[in-house]
């Protein structure tokens, strides 16, 4: 494989998944309703770290 291949793929993966909404969108939305903006980084947070595991 090449460099350009794996960031092809990466890319159509990642926009794949950003373009349709799912539970973390729910859970975002359902966050900032009962604690605010505050709640959406938390929730960006915890879903960083848990792709970076």
């Amino acid at each position: 494989m090449t460099l350009a291949t794996i960031f092809s793929a990466a890319l159509v993966a990642g926009f794949s998944g950003a373009m349709m909404p799912g539970p973390m969108l729910s859970v975002t939305i359902n966050s900032c309703a009962r604690r605010g903006f505050k709640a959406a980084l938390l929730v960006v947070l915890g879903h960083a770290i848990l792709e970076l595991i």
